[in-house]
């Protein structure tokens, strides 16, 4: 059965099957385009090559969204129809190719494209694909070690990473009943720059790669898990963000119990500067509590708007108990708050900062999932999201979705679009209820002491 979006665009044409996920393609000639502030170079294959005894190594792999940010870049450089794509069945039919595991991720593209409103129409299976059972897919791979690639990595963000390596570790605990499993995560290049840093933090990731990749770099792998596109399928917006990797991944989250859904990152040793800083305030005030006071998101419609920082932190400053510490600039002069943003310079900096604070007050980025891993009590702010998919798993973590956000027209969005009104979230901060927000921490740190 088709689904109808209700798109006003027209419906592209388009050279691609609805069984894409990840797309093969070779260079007509040698081209070096500038992609995601990289330069990238394609090689042609050999001349009078047929498609079937291509070089290995001149046919590379990319997900579907990398795929188009590639053709706009050639197009910007004036050369389009430079790359040829290879039909994704005469690659994976491949007896050499590896193994697919957890849900498919057929249809990227299409999705891609539906939810971007470049076509009108698109399967049900595509937007919802069949549920897969990850103990059946893993049952010939007995007796061996195992190389697994994530490819598309595990989300786009610091927070889906996290997550995405919570669920991981399940994973990882089911195919060792059978194989042992070295897990090799794909990002394109602008991806990898912001979260490669964070695989320091874990036993679980052996490497990070940068696609495209050639497909003969692709098949020394034993399987993959191919995580494209996460965000454009439906599930996204309905299942708490750990069940919806799991299952994914071809687990039933429902089988995995709320206390093995927590996060966990190894704490790195800071920049002596830092660990000074964060021990000289400790000394100065002995007996208040260190708190930490997060405004600022990857997106304006989590952020705290700047008219309301400095009220927030009067306020949370005028708590004789409390001394807050910031990791990013703020607006404002003068305000009682200890910025430590000149020294937090890494993701290791903000791991140790927020694992030696005693409360943490943030919006819904992922300051709050690192603090899951380290049990710091922390109130949680949300503009959208329902605070429940996000924090259910997290007993020192309390969400809380100001009032008011459900009535906007920018509920359940994660970023703005063209035509959204930012001003509708913006006025919501206004009617924060602080006394509630401080009341809430105070109950998480009673809890965490008994």
């Amino acid at each position: 059965m088709a689904r109808t979006g209700g798109r006003d665009q027209q419906n592209t044409a388009r050279a691609h099957s609805e069984t894409n996920f990840m797309i093969f393609f070779t260079s007509r000639k040698k081209v070096e385009i500038n992609f995601q502030s990289y330069n990238t170079t394609f090689q042609p294959p050999p001349p009078n090559k047929s498609s079937e005894l291509l070089p290995l190594n001149r046919i590379y792999c990319c997900g579907a969204f990398e795929f188009v940010q590639i053709g706009r870049a050639l197009a910007l450089a004036g050369l389009r129809d430079v790359l040829q794509v290879i039909p994704e069945a005469q690659i994976t039919s491949r007896n050499d190719f590896p193994k697919l595991l957890g849900v498919s991720n057929r249809g990227e593209l299409e999705r891609y494209l539906y939810v971007s409103g470049v076509v009108n129409t698109i399967d049900d299976k595509i937007i919802t694909p069949e549920a897969a059972n990850l103990g059946k897919q893993i049952s010939d791979l007995r007796s061996k070690r195992i190389r697994i690639a994530i490819f598309n990595g595990l989300g786009s963000g610091i927070g889906d990473t996290i997550m995405g390596l919570t669920a991981l570790s399940k994973v990882r605990d089911l195919i060792a009943k059978v194989a042992e499993p070295s897990f090799e995560v794909i990002y394109s290049r602008e991806p990898y720059s912001r979260l490669a840093q964070i695989y320091q933090h874990t036993t679980l990731v052996d490497k990070v790669h940068i696609a495209p990749l050639t497909l003969k770099q692709l098949i020394d792998f034993d399987a993959i898990f191919d995580t494209g596109g996460m965000a454009n399928r439906q599930d996204f917006e309905k299942m708490a963000a750990v069940d919806f990797f799991l299952k994914y991944f071809g687990l039933n989250p429902i089988e995995i119990p709320d206390n093995e859904k927590r996060n966990t990152l190894i704490q790195l040793a800071p920049d002596n500067e830092l660990k000074k800083s964060i021990q000289e305030i400790r000394n100065d005030n002995p007996d208040k509590k260190l708190i930490l006071f997060h405004p600022k998101a990857s997106t304006e419609l989590r952020t705290i708007p700047d008219e309301y920082i400095e009220e927030i932190v009067q306020y949370l400053g005028g708590i004789k108990k409390y001394i807050l510490v910031a990791v990013v600039p703020l607006p404002g002069k003068d305000l009682p708050i200890t910025n430590l943003s000149s020294q937090c310079r890494s993701f290791k900096d903000l791991c140790f900062v927020i694992g030696q604070m005693d409360g943490v007050f943030t919006v819904d980025t992922s300051i709050y999932h690192i603090a899951d891993c380290f049990s710091i009590p922390t109130v949680v702010w949300f503009t959208s999201i329902n605070p429940d998919l996000r924090a259910r798993s997290y007993p020192t973590v309390k969400g809380i979705l100001l009032d008011g956000a459900e009535q906007t027209k920018l509920r359940n969005k994660h970023f703005l679009g063209e035509s959204d009104n930012l001003g509708d979230v913006e006025k919501l901060w206004g009617d924060l209820d602080l006394d509630k927000s401080v009341s809430e921490l105070e109950s998480l740190c009673a809890v965490k002491n008994t």
